[in-house]
């Protein structure tokens, strides 16, 4: 046996194969680059000349396969130059595909975006059993498509509609699904990754399924189903998603070279296109939000207690064993806790094998906050409680006991005002908020939130927390509603205005969907519950904004005391089936002419609709950046974006005004103050940047 080293790869010559390690040192994961292949290109001459040679196992020394292309290149690059590499990829994928022998890529790990089209250029794929194995094709979240042959070589290996569902959604799949749907050829034991046989080839070569798309009426359904999709849920503002499945249609039909020329064509103009700028943009700004600038002060956590095991303490427990805290989940009610654990359970078997699940259970411990030890040694105390001041001051001052120097108690509020709950701490200056998002599971922001007695350790360990726990976190000073819900609010009211000037609700989401939003914002209100929204805006907020002359509607709150409560009652602003509980298409609330005598007797343009609610939004995140609520523009993008769902593809309220120009956005503002009153007065950070003819970001898009 002997080996040869290059800077990425590390030849392994068995007997009768070889095994080619890819281990970039520089790098925390194996990415594609023009020296990356170089150096294959390089390799495989030499491997050309071994006569014995029956195959190449591609593998892995790091974690990962590889993930992917280098996105800095894209970032940094000229066009040109990037077509250049992503040309010289499919050259390099094209002669692993057709190599003498047979390369087979052996995946012990994540294989993401071109990291998945490298093994798929491969003549077969090997998955190890390793349960964090995941392949993925997230291209599309970026504004692009699958460039290295991702659009044609998985229809024909898995049929069009893994490809379509793979492509669109930029889901992973985990190695049994993959060999379900032919994209892996064969599992095998992880302990024997070097230690194949000549026979291996024989069992690839009658495992593998190959599948090849039929240009028949079945595929065209499956095209058409999902191109409606899109349309519906992008319009035309998500070019990407339109052209993926252009991709995978055009491969039904053509020959290789000219499915490479077609994804290469529409990678090209959607690498120019706004939309994928703002969006790799967003990648980067988030990616560095890993990293905590004050960890040099943050204290060590080992054990974090929870006190309330509603939905948002279990979510709050759930993503913080699988970490590596303890944790101690406390309520008065046993019920509650019973649940809990049940759903615990249940979320973790449905994300980890089931040994881990398991030991995961075996962590946790519950009982009653008064019961000895269960806050014992915690350094960390997150109160997840109703949304009730008195209610969560009379539990901080429960658990005053329990402070030490080095205790820090956390509030998940995503409104009551942080130096008020603190009032009853014994160390009000170790309070925190630490807003989480429902639910927690999922919602990758954390709102951390510090009155003006929190210590810097403080905010340095919450964040240190909230970055192990997986949590995108920002940081923001307290007030009313602090960022999110504050943003939130004048948003949900805007669209009450319009109703209220007799627009139908159906009207107003659309006009929001066109925009980008996930859903509108009555659809919005229905989901998070009418109730629920009504106590968001309530006293502190509606005091704020009486003082703008921005009075918020009470309607939300006599609604919710008529039991119309949204999807939860099923009955809202929309009409529910009432056995299933979905949404009928199409039809709002005949009762909702009680509140709005006028509802739907108004036709407004389009447009007008989008820029009232959205700008009502952004000019309210520029008041938080006026007022010092908002530590950075960037802060504010990446909350509206990942906790209200603002178009990611815009880039967050701060980059989508730099993009719009801040003279536009000025103009547009006052426009609408003119008509619509003095809401829309352009918050004071905006005039002072326009005249100093500055943008919020160094970089506009």
């Amino acid at each position: 046996m002997s080996s040869t080293v290059i800077s990425t790869f590390q030849v392994e010559h068995k007997s009768s194969f070889s095994i080619l390690w890819m281990n970039q040192e520089d790098r925390p994961v194996n990415t594609i680059h023009l020296d990356f292949v170089n150096e294959l290109h390089f390799i495989l001459d030499q491997l050309e000349e071994q006569p014995k040679l029956q195959y190449i196992l591609l593998a892995s020394k790091k974690n990962t396969f590889v993930a992917g292309a280098d996105l800095q290149v894209l970032r940094e690059h000229p066009v040109k130059s990037s077509m250049q590499m992503i040309k010289a990829v499919h050259a390099l994928f094209n002669r692993i595909e057709r190599f003498p022998v047979p390369i087979i890529a052996l995946l012990d790990g994540p294989a993401i975006g071109g990291g998945l089209e490298l093994a798929l250029a491969c003549r077969y794929r090997i998955a190890t059993a390793n349960p964090k194995i995941r392949l993925s094709l997230p291209e599309t979240g970026l504004g692009l498509i699958p460039g290295f042959g991702g659009t044609f070589r998985i229809p024909r290996l898995a049929g069009v509609s893994v490809a379509l569902e793979m492509i669109l959604k930029g889901s992973a799949i985990n190695a049994p699904q993959a060999l379900e749907h032919g994209l892996i050829d064969h599992l095998t034991n992880r302990d024997n990754i070097a230690a194949y046989q000549p026979d291996l080839l024989r069992t690839l070569s009658k495992t593998a399924d190959r599948k090849s798309p039929e240009n028949n009426s079945e595929n065209k359904n499956i095209v058409e189903k999902n191109r409606n999709k899109v349309k519906e849920r992008w319009g035309e503002c998500c070019p990407a998603y339109s052209a993926a499945i252009d991709c995978v249609e055009y491969s039904l039909k053509h020959k290789h070279e000219e499915c490479v020329a077609s994804e290469m064509e529409h990678f090209e103009r959607l690498l120019t296109s706004p939309q994928a700028k703002q969006l790799i943009q967003f990648f980067f700004t988030t990616n560095a939000m890993k990293k905590n600038p004050m960890a040099r002060i943050a204290q060590p956590v080992h054990k974090i207690s929870i006190l309330g095991a509603g939905l948002m303490g279990t979510g709050i427990a759930s993503i913080s064993i699988p970490k590596g805290y303890k944790v101690s989940l406390a309520d008065i009610q046993p019920e509650a806790l019973h649940q809990a654990k049940s759903k615990l359970q249940k979320d973790w078997l449905e994300k980890y094998p089931k040994p881990l699940a398991r030991e995961f259970m075996n962590k946790i411990v519950t009982g009653n906050p008064q019961a000895e030890t269960l806050l014992d040694d915690s350094q960390l105390i997150i109160e997840a409680v109703y949304e009730d001041l008195p209610l969560k001051e009379k539990v901080l001052e429960s658990v005053n006991e329990y402070f030490q120097e080095n205790t820090i108690f956390a509030s998940n509020t995503s409104a009551l005002p942080i130096g008020k709950i603190a009032r009853k701490a014994r160390k009000p200056e170790n309070v925190i908020g630490m807003h989480y998002f429902s639910p927690a599971q999922k919602m990758a922001l954390l709102e951390i939130v510090s009155s003006p007695l929190t210590e810097e350790w403080v905010k340095a360990t919450a964040l240190q927390v909230g970055i192990k726990q997986g949590k995108t976190c920002i940081m923001v000073n307290d007030g009313p509603g602090f960022y999110t819900t504050r943003i939130l609010a004048p948003y949900l009211n805007e669209a009450l205005l319009l109703m209220r000037e007799g627009v139908s609700p159906e009207a107003i989401d659309k006009a929001l969907k066109k925009f980008g939003m996930p859903v509108g914002p009555v659809t919005l209100m229905d989901e998070i519950g009418i109730d629920v929204c009504a106590h968001l805006m309530g006293a502190d907020l509606g005091e704020l904004f009486q003082k703008r002359d921005t009075p918020l509607l009470p309607t939300l709150g006599e609604m919710a005391s008529r039991g119309l409560l949204g999807r939860k009652s099923k009955s809202g602003f929309l009409v529910y089936d009432q056995e299933s509980g979905r949404k009928i298409r199409g039809r709002y609330n005949e009762k909702l002419e009680l509140f709005f005598p006028n509802i739907g007797k108004m036709k407004m343009d389009e447009e007008i609709i989008s820029q009232r609610v959205s700008m009502s939004l952004i000019n309210e995140a520029l008041h938080c950046l006026s007022e010092g609520i908002l530590l950075s523009p960037s802060d504010g993008d990446v909350g509206a974006v990942l906790g209200l769902g603002f178009p990611k593809f815009r880039g967050g309220p701060f980059r989508f005004l730099d993009s719009l120009g801040l003279p536009q956005a000025h103009e547009q503002l006052s426009g609408l103050q003119d008509q619509f009153g003095k809401r829309f007065k352009p918050a004071p950070v905006l005039t002072e940047f326009m005249q100093s003819e500055k943008t919020f970001h160094p970089n506009p898009i």
